[in-house]
């Protein structure tokens, strides 16, 4: 899939922006810290999950003294060209158009334009908490499987009810029980999808990583989780969920299920937010990504777009070759302070002043 072109207005620091003209290979996107740099990439991931990867409210999104921003984004896949219109009012309210028809659930965003993200804050899924590599899972997965969005959907809803239940002074075990059922229905549904995108990103990750590295380690992928592998099924899960009961009383909140899982990222077997390097950290994330682009692709038939924002500038010149030689086919956008110089199809542009710039 290729963005064509996009237009921005009142977003972030731009209050009207057209870029056109998109090479459908490399462009790499430059200029002075602060510029709006990585608001241009997040803007094209918005058209992809309707969020910004970097975590933020929508109301961040809109310009100061501006009550609403709209990103548009002009798309073509292999037999088709197609356009994404997104208007943001505020923290709760927003409306998409795909193809100028009204979205009424997001999952009918998903898969329109896909795009794989790398940031430097991506070095907190090796290090920080379990939330932030399921994120990662959450994500990626949804924008591939509309069944496991909804069952995530689902089972989140009904967890938080459950959550609610727990608090109360007198337990109403009959209505936990009933939410136990439908925990262990979504959940088990939740848990066999991570666990094949697990398998099938760990059947890659290895061949990016020794791309990046000379060192010969190994990485390798768990899905840490409460059952065996063999053991998912939703009577295990609901037999899990009733035993414990008295124990999530006692806490007051639910404390069985794939909300509680973690991906263990492994190089030569010990766990890589104690032991790895920084370095280290920064090539599994990459390595972990480009697993994730491969898959996407297998599974839709499209290449995603990939943003890399700031990449370069941990890389050494023979790590960047090898990342430009494995990004080839697809589309990509890359933000750096510098114009970088690589052979190929590669076209350059600079932001300044709210405007974007053809080199």
């Amino acid at each position: 899939m290729i963005l064509n072109k996009l237009v921005l207005k009142n977003y972030r620091n731009f209050l009207g922006l057209t870029f056109d003209n998109i090479n459908e290979s490399i462009n790499i996107i430059s200029g002075k810290n602060a510029v709006g740099k990585t608001n241009l990439i997040e803007s094209i991931n918005y058209l992809s999950y309707g969020k910004s990867f970097r975590n933020v409210s929508d109301q961040k999104l809109i310009c100061d003294g501006k009550d609403h921003a709209e990103i548009r984004g002009y798309y073509s896949k292999k037999n088709f060209s197609g356009k994404i219109e997104i208007k943001i009012i505020g923290d709760s309210k927003k409306s998409i158009r795909v193809d100028g028809l009204p979205v009424k659930k997001m999952s009918e965003l998903f898969g329109n334009i896909n795009t794989i993200v790398f940031s430097p804050d991506d070095l907190k899924i090796v290090k920080e908490s379990p939330g932030m590599r399921r994120r990662l899972i959450n994500i990626e997965l949804s924008k591939i499987s509309p069944s496991y969005y909804m069952n995530l959907k689902n089972y989140t809803a009904v967890l938080k009810e459950k959550n609610r239940v727990l608090k109360m002074n007198q337990l109403d075990e009959k209505m936990v029980e009933t939410y136990n059922e439908q925990l262990a229905s979504y959940g088990t549904k939740i848990m066999l999808e991570r666990d094949s995108f697990i398998s099938d990103m760990e059947n890659e990750v290895s061949v990016f990583y020794n791309k990046f590295n000379s060192a010969k380690e190994i990485i390798s992928l768990r899905y840490d989780h409460f059952l065996k592998r063999s053991e998912i099924s939703e009577n295990t899960f609901m037999s899990a969920l009733m035993n414990g009961i008295e124990r999530e009383r006692d806490y007051g909140q639910s404390l069985i299920g794939p909300h509680r899982d973690d991906l263990e990222i492994l190089i030569d077997g010990k766990d890589s937010k104690i032991y790895a390097s920084q370095g280290q950290q920064r090539t599994s994330v990459l390595a972990i990504k480009l697993s994730i682009l491969k898959i996407a692709e297998e599974k839709t038939g499209e290449k995603p777009i990939l943003l890399l924002d700031d990449v370069f500038s941990e890389l050494d010149i023979i790590r960047r070759n090898s990342l430009i030689e494995m990004i080839d086919g697809n589309q990509v956008f890359i933000t750096t302070t510098e114009k970088e110089e690589f052979p190929g199809n590669i076209s350059h542009y600079r932001i300044e002043e709210g405007q974007i710039i053809g080199a």
